[in-house]
């Protein structure tokens, strides 16, 4: 059996989700004044995507997260305004903790760049009709650079979990889902350092 509680400060009103790798949809819950709480049969051990969204937030909608299921108790805790960091989450999987470990990296790595990432994104979204041509070609470049940044960001964590954790589980799993094909000898250097499991 699985069960699932979570703490979301700040949402009055939301939606939890849980999606296998198919899109199809394991678990729905309604966040009603910040908490949650689903409770099912797991159809089988693995990786899934979570979605924690807020009503008032439309931003929130595109923040996906992987989640790695077994049977347990897991308890998810989201930071309140920052729906797009990875939460924190507490269970009884091992691979569970490797995948919480890595994505604190990657909060702690893409802080600065999505501070300059998600202003830009705002105002191209609200200057999209009213801006001219050369206006809005400036802010989608400024776009794009601060996009660069953030995955640039996101390699540099991938490389820092490698180091920090060289016995983990889920590192061939984690570059299988990156652009490891823009860094290919980079890659290649961390891939081989890769333990045997």
């Amino acid at each position: 059996r699985d069960e699932i509680d979570g703490n979301a400060p700040g949402i009055k009103s939301g939606v939890f989700i849980i999606k296998n790798l198919r899109d199809s949809t394991l678990y729905g819950e309604n966040i009603k004044d910040g908490k949650f709480h689903v409770q099912g049969v797991l159809p089988e051990t693995g990786f899934y995507i979570m979605n924690i969204t807020d009503d008032a937030d439309k931003s929130s909608r595109d923040n996906h997260f992987e989640i790695y299921l077994e049977d347990g108790k897991y308890h998810i805790e989201t930071k309140q305004g920052k729906l797009y960091r990875y939460p924190n989450i507490t269970s009884p999987s091992n691979t569970q903790k490797e995948l919480s470990a890595y994505y604190t990296i990657v909060n702690e790595q893409s802080a600065a760049a999505h501070a300059k990432f998600n202003p830009v994104n705002l105002e191209l979204d609200k200057k999209t009709n009213s801006s001219s041509r050369a206006q809005y070609s400036m802010l989608i470049n400024k776009l794009s650079e601060a996009q660069k940044n953030e995955a640039n960001e996101g390699f540099e964590a991938y490389k820092q979990f490698t180091k920090q954790y060289p016995q983990n589980s889920i590192s061939a799993h984690l570059m299988a889902e990156m652009d490891y094909e823009s860094k290919p000898a980079e890659y290649f250097a961390i891939y081989n350092s890769f333990s045997a499991e």
